[in-house]
C-alpha cells in the first residue's frame, strides 16, 4: 500500500526511518516483504542515499534484514518459542531489578519512574502505530529506569542491549489492549520501590511481566494486579 508523503528536506534520513517503521509495525509493509530503494526513493520523493541510511538503522534493530547481492526486506517476525524465551529472560532480570531499585531508592531513578508514568497517564495502547509509540516509550523508560536504579551498569547494558520492548511491539501492536490493567502495575511498581519495599517490588515485577505474558502469548485468565500482588512468590535473595 503506498503512502504519498512529502519529506521536508530536512533530516531526512529521520523522518524516512520513522516512516518506515511506521508502516513496518502497521504491517502496510509485511514480514519477508522486500524493500525496493529506488521505488521508495520515487515514492517519497527523495535520493537514494537517505533512503539506505533509514534501512540501515531500521536494520540495527533488528526490523529490516539486509543482504549482500539481494537487497532490503522487512524482518520475518519472530516466532512464539523466540517470545516465550524473551519473557523466560526478563522474569529472571527484571523482578531483581525492581528489588535492587527498592533497594537503593535512587532519586534520579525514581524520577525517571514517574516521568514515565505521566507520559503513560497521557496516552494509550492501540493497534496503530502512531498511538501505540508513546505509551511503548514510557513503559521501555520505566522499565529502563529500574535498571538504573538498580545500580548495576553490566544489568542496564543487558537490558539495553536485548531492545525487547521493540521486538515485544511488533506483535504486541496486533492484539487486544488493557491501558488501565498496565498503568496499574506500573504504578504499583513504583510505589513498592518508592517505599523501599524490595521483596513486594520483586513479587510485583514478576506478577506484571507473568500477565504480560499470557496477554501477549494468547493464554486466558482471570487476574488483577491486586490479586497478583497477594500471590505468594520465591523472594529475592
Amino acid at each position: 500500500m503506498a503512502l504519498k508523503q512529502l519529506i521536508a528536506r530536512v533530516a531526512l534520513p529521520d523522518q524516512i526511518y520513522e516512516i518506515l517503521r511506521e508502516r513496518i509495525f502497521d504491517r502496510l509493509l509485511a514480514p519477508d516483504e522486500k524493500l525496493n530503494i529506488e521505488a521508495l526513493s520515487r515514492e517519497l520523493q527523495v535520493s537514494a542515499t537517505p533512503v539506505r541510511e533509514a534501512l540501515g538503522r531500521l536494520s540495527a534493530e533488528g526490523l529490516v534484514k539486509i543482504a549482500p547481492y539481494v537487497g532490503a526486506k522487512v524482518a520475518p517476525m519472530p516466532s512464539p518459542d523466540y517470545y516465550r524465551q524473551i519473557y523466560e529472560l526478563r522474569l529472571v532480570l527484571e523482578p531483581w531489578a525492581a528489588a535492587e531499585a527498592a533497594k537503593h531508592k535512587d532519586p534520579a531513578a525514581l524520577a525517571e519512574m514517574s516521568q514515565a508514568l505521566q507520559a503513560m497517564e497521557a496516552t494509550e495502547l492501540a493497534k496503530r502505530y502512531r498511538r501505540f509509540k508513546t505509551f511503548s516509550d514510557a513503559d521501555e523508560a520505566f522499565h529502563r529506569a529500574i535498571f538504573k536504579g538498580a545500580c548495576n551498569e553490566p544489568a542496564l547494558k543487558t537490558f539495553m542491549d536485548l531492545n525487547t520492548h521493540l521486538h515485544l511491539a511488533r506483535l504486541y501492536i496486533d492484539r487486544n489492549h488493557f491501558t488501565e490493567e498496565a498503568r496499574q502495575f506500573h504504578i504499583s511498581i513504583f510505589d513498592s520501590i518508592q517505599a523501599g519495599q524490595h521483596q513486594l517490588a520483586y513479587r510485583q515485577m514478576h506478577d506484571h511481566l507473568e500477565r504480560s505474558k499470557l496477554r501477549l502469548l494468547g493464554e486466558s485468565e482471570t487476574i488483577s494486579p491486586k490479586t497478583l500482588a497477594k500471590k505468594p512468590r520465591r523472594r529475592p535473595v
